[in-house]
């Protein structure tokens, strides 16, 4: 089976490679994970790609651990994997975000709904990529992500609003206390370097979150998701 050979090919280039053996174990659990289960089926030729291009460091890095998840958000390098920025790991924050969200407002959170907003950064490719082949990280962008993460904001039954161009953090801060919305999602990676995105979540008073909310997110996020809700927003 092919997968079998790719899996057993990565096991021995991570061999390769000088850590620990927990991030090997925990890097070939995710790899599995993303090649073969169907939520992943877009992002399977690139991961292929990177196995027969023996690019163990990367792959590694990419897959031993779930991208952390802060108290401001989840922010890093766009790339395919658990611990890269991508439509996914942005779902799952907008999952966990939604069930923290359900928890702490029940029907209003729905009723008052979200903001996002979303500034210029864009990942084009990087040298890990094959161009030629299907890529879903390619030329990915912040408005990219804020649609990524509204589909899963629908689909558990709250209200989004979302801007129809480029905003501020300032704006988006303004938008939440003048909608009465309940948080604020600014997809954004500020300072961070180009090859990186992601989002800050904000409260319903247009600031970070402050103990002891900031921890129990926390928890929601990376504890508490089983599965990402989403629906078709198109």
């Amino acid at each position: 089976m092919e997968v079998t050979r790719l899996l057993e090919k990565a096991k021995a280039g991570f061999n390769t490679v000088n850590v620990g053996a927990t991030y090997k174990e925990s890097a070939m659990v995710s790899l599995e994970t993303w090649l073969t289960k169907l939520e992943f089926q877009k992002y399977q030729p690139q991961i292929e790609h990177m196995i027969e291009s023996g690019y163990w460091d990367y792959l590694l890095d990419c897959f031993y651990q779930v991208i952390p998840f802060g108290t401001g958000g989840r922010r890093g390098e766009v790339g395919i994997g658990p611990n890269r920025i991508n439509p996914w790991t942005i779902q799952a924050s907008a999952q966990g975000h939604s069930q923290y969200l359900i928890k702490q407002y029940g029907e209003e959170a729905k009723k008052r709904g979200i903001v996002l907003a979303y500034d210029v950064r864009q990942f084009f490719t990087n040298k890990y990529f094959n161009d030629a082949l299907d890529n879903p990280v390619r030329n990915l962008n912040c408005k990219d992500l804020a649609l990524a993460a509204a589909t899963v904001y629908s689909a558990n039954g709250i209200k989004v609003f979302l801007f129809n161009s480029f905003r501020t953090t300032p704006e988006l801060s303004f938008a939440i206390r003048y909608l009465k919305a309940v948080s604020g999602d600014m997809f954004s990676a500020s300072h961070n370097p180009p090859e990186h995105n992601g989002k800050k979540i904000y409260d319903e008073f247009g600031g970070q979150l402050i103990a002891p909310f900031d921890e129990q997110l926390v928890n929601e996020v990376t504890q508490n998701v089983v599965n990402i809700n989403t629906i078709s927003i198109d």
